[in-house]
């Protein structure tokens, strides 16, 4: 069973696996308890090659299951116009190498794996709607909890990007690693960019009944530094192998939710008549959830009420609307503040609540009545307004004198 994942650019980059439990019946892990990383094989997704315009010049995989190795992507052309080269050393293309035998610490960073840019020159057919954009990245990982010795095995998937820029640019669009300041062209043409594309639906696995995100530190160029040194972007020179380790670091879940409600409209004239209530719950945590109530302190529970139901799934980053119409008449002015507080829960059983107000109110002339809050502001600026002319009674009477 495997589950997609991506990562996205940025100075930490979240992303997401799935675990699939090799066995069952023995006790959970406990929270923060270290797991080793027996392998990580990375395999270059066949098909998932993109250009601005269709596939790749030359496209090749490279890959080999299940081995402690590098598994590689190739594309171009060394001679314009003629056939695919046979010498796949001879295109450009990634490589990536995962790592093997690591103690993983949730919270602390660890090495995923090598990450390389063979950036050769190239032809493409069509040029540029043929060259190389963006291709997907699995990463099969075996790992062991420490203290019960039991397996498991998880698959991630990336998005990785490529601007690969025109060599003899100047000034270059991206500053050369050892060119210097100003983007100024090395002897061999301007360097590329690589970096990774955020499109996570989830961003949680389990480990062993324990869920946690793992967030991508980044890149350090030529393996030279520690992970302190980790850039969400990687430059690439020209007629060189790049090669740049990648770390990241698991973390517990944290689930969580942000809920928005409004009226349409805020105010009616006596006798008043249908409030329209719009409710909004997003996922903002780490991890999926489902909407399990939605009530409101007047109105009660929302389920089935207008366009409101619970049971929704909510992918991180994902919102849920709805909106539901509450009827009031009233024969003297009057206003109301009513809360709607929604639940959701994770796949492990954790509960998150959030809650949001709003007002409304059936007024003589249909304009609202004004609220505690906005009744303090209006009391303080009546306040500065009246010392503001006293201030200026007092000047002018003394003008006079």
């Amino acid at each position: 069973m495997r589950y997609a994942i991506r990562i996205g650019q940025g100075l930490t980059v979240a992303f997401i696996v799935a675990i699939l439990l090799a066995t069952m019946g023995v006790p959970t892990a406990a929270a923060g308890e270290p797991v080793f990383l027996i392998k990580a094989d990375g395999i270059w997704v066949v098909g998932s090659a993109t250009g601005d315009g269709g596939t790749p010049t030359c496209i090749k995989y490279l890959n080999t299951d299940n081995e402690y190795d590098e598994n590689q992507v190739r594309y171009g052309d060394d001679i314009y116009g003629g056939n695919c080269p046979t010498d796949s050393t001879k295109q450009s293309g990634f490589g990536f190498d995962g790592t093997d035998s690591i103690l993983i610490n949730p919270g602390e960073t660890f090495l995923i794996g090598k990450f390389t840019h063979y950036n050769n020159p190239i032809y493409v057919y069509g040029d540029p709607e043929h060259n190389f954009k963006q291709v997907d990245l699995d990463i099969i990982m075996d790992f062991r909890i420490v203290s019960s010795g039991k397996t498991f095995t998880g698959t991630a998937s990336y998005t990785m990007n490529l601007d690969e820029t025109p060599n003899g640019d100047d000034p270059c669009k991206y500053e050369d690693p050892e060119c210097g300041p100003g983007g100024c062209p090395n002897e061999n043409g301007c360097c590329d960019k690589v970096w990774f594309e955020n499109n996570v639906s989830s961003q949680t696995f389990e480990i062993d009944g324990v869920w946690y995100t793992l967030e991508i530190t980044g890149f350090v160029p030529d393996c030279e530094g520690s992970a302190l040194d980790a850039q969400a972007e990687f430059f690439t020179r020209e007629e060189a192998t790049n090669q740049a380790c990648l770390y990241g670091r698991i973390i517990e879940a944290a689930p969580a939710i942000d809920v928005t409600k409004t009226a349409n409209p805020i105010s009616r004239p006596i006798p008043g008549g249908d409030f329209t209530f719009n409710v909004k719950v997003c996922n903002i945590g780490d991890t999926a959830l489902t909407i399990t109530s939605l009530t409101d302190d007047i109105y009660g529970d929302l389920n089935g009420r207008g366009t409101c139901v619970t049971g929704q799934s909510l992918a991180i980053g994902e919102c849920y609307e709805c909106s539901f119409i509450a009827t009031e008449i009233h024969e003297t002015p009057w206003s109301q503040v009513d809360t709607v507080t929604a639940t959701a829960q994770d796949d492990e059983g954790h509960v998150v609540t959030d809650s949001d107000d709003a007002l409304i109110a059936v007024t003589a002339g249909g304009q609202m009545i004004p609220s505690l809050t906005q009744w303090g502001i209006i009391g303080m600026v009546t306040a500065i307004a009246a010392v503001a002319i006293w201030i200026l009674r007092r000047k002018h009477a003394r003008n006079i004198a």
